[in-house]
């Protein structure tokens, strides 16, 4: 998909020890993913935004999956979720999620990434 290789070559990445962040700016809207390494061995995703007229393009799925690739970098496979925040359609939230990699690990609405690259490391 075209938008798809617009968005590879134009993703802004920013990361640290504690922190990654991507983004990437369309239509002159900036959509960001952020994730905090909590420092015992698991990174918390704190946010995905897209907006609003951006959204339904799979922009969010690579802001995401982009993220991750560069935290498994760092050798850590425990990345966790909770949905919820400023959009409170965590229906949607968890679908977003799910179809990413991610699975629902408690009640409380705790989502953990599980696939073969965590597996295999």
């Amino acid at each position: 998909m075209l938008l798809d290789n617009i968005m590879e070559m134009n993703l802004i990445v920013n990361k640290t020890f504690q922190s990654i962040s991507v983004g990437v700016m369309l239509d002159g809207k900036l959509s960001v993913a952020n994730a905090d390494n909590l420092m015992d061995g698991r990174w918390w995703i704190s946010r995905v935004n897209v907006q609003d007229n951006l959204r339904g393009l799979g922009i969010g799925s690579t802001l995401l999956n982009r993220m991750i690739k560069e935290i498994l970098t760092y050798g850590e496979t425990d990345i966790i979720v909770a949905p919820g925040g400023y959009n409170q359609d965590t229906n949607k939230q968890f679908h977003f999620y799910e179809k990413n990699g991610f699975v629902k690990t408690n009640e409380d609405g705790l989502l953990t990434y599980k696939n073969e690259l965590c597996q295999n490391i």
